[in-house]
């Protein structure tokens, strides 16, 4: 039998392998792309978180500056201070004109002949859980870079020098980032790379409590039957009068004014001043008393609103009334801020509160002013609201600037002077108040790592 030589046959499944290649190639390009789209979510987290944390914080760092604005002395580590020699926030970082009640930022010299706004800064401590602050002086805040892995955000608040501005009007701006760097909260940066970095700014206005200035020495809602009191008017170029009363003006004053002025001795006082006398309860949707209505003719606003201010210093838990230590203490702390007694306040040593050029805008309401030493002055604007019709006159002392009685004003005192003052008015007026946001003037900016 003839053999045939066995036939080689041929090998299957190249086709296969192909198409397996190509499918797995194909399942390769759609996981990476899958991938792909991973790790752009992740960035874009990543991303959105860092810039939401700076937004956060920027405006956590807005209402901290308005607080502080709005508080007494602070140290360098921007913590509240009793010390004489600690100025407040405002007084760091602001200059106030008293003649016109302009605002300016106050800088510092970094080297001769250049100038950099002074720029209080705070840290988060994720060790701590807290927040460190830097509120310098002069130069540059003193903060160390926090080394813990965790996000350690940070914020930068600086003032701005806008031309044109009102008077009490001025620009608060907070940079923060997602890390302490120089490169990222300066103002004038452009941030760093994989960082949040945020900025807010809004318009804030120095709201004091006293829009007009008074003109009068003495100013009493109703009649004056006080005794053995002097109340002078001498200012250059003023109205030279002493008393202003809505009621009747009794003969045992006596009224001093600058020599030779057109006005003299009982010419100097305005008494059945119909603008104060003639006061009357409104009712309507919201009732207001005439006395709301003459505490609103000097500070124009209601006393609830005045007593909520936020700068407004409340002394109401003295016991049966605050004596000159309780408010010494209170004006030597919170230079700036009025100050609101509820009940008497008793003054028994000769201390001077305020001072030609820091003084005070006190409210003392539900009480008298109680002086009985001789050399006790008061340097500013006191407005008294007794609690029934009457106010009782002090025995002694002076108040340098006005005073102001909300009723009538009794009692014989034994030689308490009132001499009013325009530059003390005015500088208590323009420098005492409460910080507040305009409204319509915020803006803020967002940039993303």
């Amino acid at each position: 039998m003839k053999r045939h030589p066995a036939r080689t046959r041929p090998q299957r499944g190249v086709a296969t392998l192909i198409v397996v290649m190509v499918l797995f190639f194909i399942a390769t390009m759609v996981a990476a792309y899958a991938s792909r789209n991973i790790v752009f979510e992740q960035r874009t987290g990543a991303n959105y978180q860092r810039a939401t944390s700076a937004q956060e914080v920027a405006e956590a760092g807005l209402q901290w500056a308005v607080a502080q604005l709005n508080a007494g002395r602070i140290d360098d580590n921007c913590a509240p201070s009793v010390a004489g020699t600690d100025p407040s926030f405002r007084q760091r970082y602001l200059i106030l004109d008293d003649a016109t009640g302009s605002l300016q930022r106050r800088d510092h010299e970094p080297s001769p002949g250049t100038f950099a706004p002074l720029t209080p800064t705070c840290q988060f401590d994720p060790a701590t859980m807290t927040w460190v602050c830097a509120c310098p002086r002069n130069g540059a805040p003193s903060l160390t870079p926090s080394t813990s892995e965790r996000v350690a955000p940070a914020f930068r608040v600086s003032f701005g020098d806008d031309l044109g501005l009102q008077p009490g009007l001025i620009r608060l701006n907070v940079t923060a980032c997602t890390r302490l760097s120089d490169d990222c909260l300066n103002p004038n940066s452009v941030g760093v790379a994989n960082e949040g970095r945020a900025s807010v700014s809004t318009l804030l206005y120095l709201g004091a409590l006293s829009t007009p200035t008074p003109q009068a020495a003495l100013i009493v809602r109703g009649s004056v039957t006080a005794t053995n009191l002097t109340v002078s008017n001498s200012r250059i170029g003023g109205t030279g009068i002493t008393v202003q009363a809505g009621g009747s003006v009794g003969g045992g004053l006596a009224r001093n004014n600058l020599a030779g002025h057109a006005l003299g001795g009982l010419g100097t006082t305005l008494q059945g001043d119909a603008a104060l006398g003639g006061l009357a309860d409104l009712e309507g949707d919201v009732e207001v008393s005439a006395r709301d209505r003459f505490f609103a003719m000097v500070f124009n606003t209601l006393p609830a609103a005045a007593r909520n201010q936020p700068a407004m210093l409340r002394l109401g838990d003295c016991g049966s009334g605050c004596d000159e230590l309780d408010l010494l203490a209170a004006v030597d702390a919170n230079p700036g801020r009025p100050v609101w007694v509820s009940g008497d306040l008793s003054i028994g040593t000769g201390v001077s509160i305020g001072t030609p050029s820091e003084p005070v805008l006190l409210v003392i309401d539900g009480g008298d002013l109680e002086i009985s030493a001789s050399e006790a002055v008061i340097h500013g604007l006191v407005f008294v609201r007794p609690t029934g019709a009457d106010g009782t006159v002090p025995a002694t002392g002076r108040v340098i600037g006005a005073l102001v009685v909300d009723g009538n004003l009794t009692g014989t005192s034994t030689d308490f002077g009132i001499e009013y003052d325009g530059d003390v008015v005015k500088a208590a007026r323009v420098r005492t108040g409460s910080f507040i946001t305009v409204p319509g003037a915020w803006r803020d900016s967002l940039r993303s790592p």
